[in-house]
């Protein structure tokens, strides 16, 4: 998995760097990641800090398919704590590492 500064996610074939699934967490909302932070890393939940003060929570998640003579790996993105912003900070100050 690859997250980029914009909020989006790309999961890709590690051997190959052939990207599989993008997915872009911030599309709906006006606001930019300033920073993020792994939540729990047992549970691969991780924290993106907005620049306003609020966080973005979500967890990325893997399921296996097996074919005949394969194993296909499907990534995907949920919400533990829903799919909007939590506010963090009063005002709309930077969340910053």
């Amino acid at each position: 998995m690859r997250l980029s500064k914009d909020g989006v996610v790309q999961f890709f074939y590690v051997d190959t760097g052939e990207i599989i699934q993008t997915d872009k967490l911030l599309e709906n909302l006006d606001v930019n990641t300033n920073s993020w932070t792994h939540v729990d890393y047992e549970k691969n939940i991780i924290g993106l800090g907005l620049d306003t003060g609020q966080v973005l929570i979500f967890r990325h998640e893997y399921k296996l398919k097996y074919g005949d003579d394969y194993r296909t790996v499907i990534p995907s993105i949920t919400y533990p704590y829903g799919e909007q912003p939590i506010n963090l900070q009063i005002g709309k100050q930077s969340i910053e590492s």
